[in-house]
């Protein structure tokens, strides 16, 4: 029935024919017939070309094509709109709509300047709450999110700082998630300086390391695993104690700093895997620095889990052997050490050897403990501190014996063909020793 009365208002030329022309195009929309609603709201701007009807129809030819996804011919309409001086009240419309069309065909740039000319002439109209978070997003896309905030703050609309400390970082973290590495890296030092103790301060810290790992900068992520380590309980804080403590280890060769990250990681690994490289990785600094007494238990709990290497095993026993010897339980430790000799040449079963000939002769056998010295120098002669231990452990053996020919030969030796300065030194000592021993027997004689 409308449509009838429609047409014949059109076909008369009657006053109100753009309003019928208009009402045609929409009801024409309103089948789901947008050509036709299109072509009838053109024919509106051409055959009546002064309308007031035609910002109207402007609007709806570029809503049809926005709800098409046409976005580029949405634009030519909408620009008629926002040029039109008689059209103002359609103009916060006109600009958010222009805005969106931009936006969508990746025009960020001119979709801004759409958006910011709403913000200012239109600062309370339902548009521009609408056009908020485009400007929010294209913001973020820039990686200017400090512009953002200003922008909001010059036109009344204030962020708290909450949400200016969330989009700080949420424009980081798209960078990262891109895989831009230095966006990210950039955004994410700014929110570190600016939000040192924000909401994603642990993230921020936690990619800033991830990222210098890739680039194999391993001192520069250094701090920030330590700062996400210190603050666990939190998701990332296993891998930050895991990363610090190899980078201490295998990089810095710092095993005491090293010791304290193992130690934290064994304390809150979920990963058995990890908890087990804290125990591997705990025992070796504990080696290194001969700390005994804290490396005992360790040793033993890391000889509880199943399937550990033969590395473990060995590094393991000696630890236990070296502490039975440290408190004197000798009998305990020359049984440990001889057990550690099966597992082949290394530079710990050689000094577990020489161990077996030091506590031989604190037993005062004297023969074994001299073949089990001369076993250092036969099946070790790659170590050479053990050898050469070895060779003035052999004239502490004479000396005992009162050999007095022998153990000065062999000091001598030593301290004129030795490479290491440390035992060279002693031997020479031991070389003076034996040297007045003789003389006070000779005076005596």
């Amino acid at each position: 029935m409308a449509l009838t009365i429609y047409d014949q208002v059109i076909q008369n030329g009657w006053p109100s024919a753009d309003y019928a022309t208009y009402q045609k195009g929409i009801i024409a929309g309103a089948f789901n017939k947008p050509n036709e609603k299109i072509q009838w709201l053109n024919f509106l701007e051409k055959q009546y070309p002064v309308s007031g009807m035609i910002p109207q129809a402007q609007l709806e030819i570029a809503n049809t094509y926005l709800s098409e996804e046409d976005y580029n011919n949405a634009l030519s309409p909408l620009y008629k709109v926002i040029n039109n001086e008689k059209a103002i009240p359609f103009h916060p419309q006109g600009y958010l709509k222009l805005g969106i069309a931009l936006f969508n065909l990746n025009k960020n740039d001119p979709a801004l300047d759409q958006f910011n000319i709403l913000l200012s002439k239109f600062p309370n109209s339902p548009e521009t709450e609408s056009a908020v978070e485009y400007i929010r997003n294209i913001y973020i896309e820039k990686q200017q999110p400090t512009a953002f905030i200003e922008l909001m703050q010059a036109n009344g609309k204030p962020i708290s700082n909450n949400e200016a400390d969330s989009l700080t970082y949420r424009s980081a973290y798209n960078r990262y998630e891109a895989k831009d590495q230095s966006g990210a890296q950039a955004g994410l030092t700014e929110y570190i300086l600016k939000y040192p103790n924000g909401k994603y301060a642990i993230e921020a810290n936690y990619f800033l390391a991830e990222i210098n790992i890739v680039q194999k900068q391993y001192n520069t992520a250094l701090p920030f695993y330590n700062l996400v380590a210190a603050k666990f309980p939190n998701k990332y804080a296993e891998r930050s104690a895991l990363q610090s403590a190899r980078i201490y280890y295998f990089d810095l060769k710092n095993y005491q700093e090293a010791s304290k990250y193992y130690l934290l990681l064994k304390r809150i690994a979920v990963q058995q895997e990890n908890r087990l490289e804290a125990m591997r990785g705990l025992l070796r600094c504990q080696f290194k620095t001969a700390n005994f007494v804290d490396a005992a238990p360790n040793a033993m709990e890391l000889l509880s889990q199943k399937g550990i290497a033969a590395d473990d095993q060995l590094m393991a026993g000696f630890v236990i052997a070296k502490t039975d010897q440290l408190n004197g339980n000798n009998n305990e430790a020359l049984i440990s050490y001889k057990k550690l000799l099966a597992f082949g040449k290394s530079e710990i079963t050689a000094e577990a050897q020489y161990r077996v000939a030091t506590l031989l002769l604190s037993n005062n056998q004297l023969p074994e403990a001299e073949k089990a010295a001369f076993e250092v120098i036969k099946q070790f002669g790659s170590y050479d501190y053990w050898v050469t231990s070895s060779y003035i452990l052999i004239g502490d053996i004479y000396l005992k014996q009162n050999d007095l020919f022998n153990a000065e030969a062999t000091y001598k030796s030593v301290s004129e063909n030795a490479t290491i300065n440390e035992l060279k030194k002693l031997a020479g000592e031991k070389l003076l020793e034996v040297i007045a021993l003789k003389e006070k027997i000779t005076k005596v004689q």
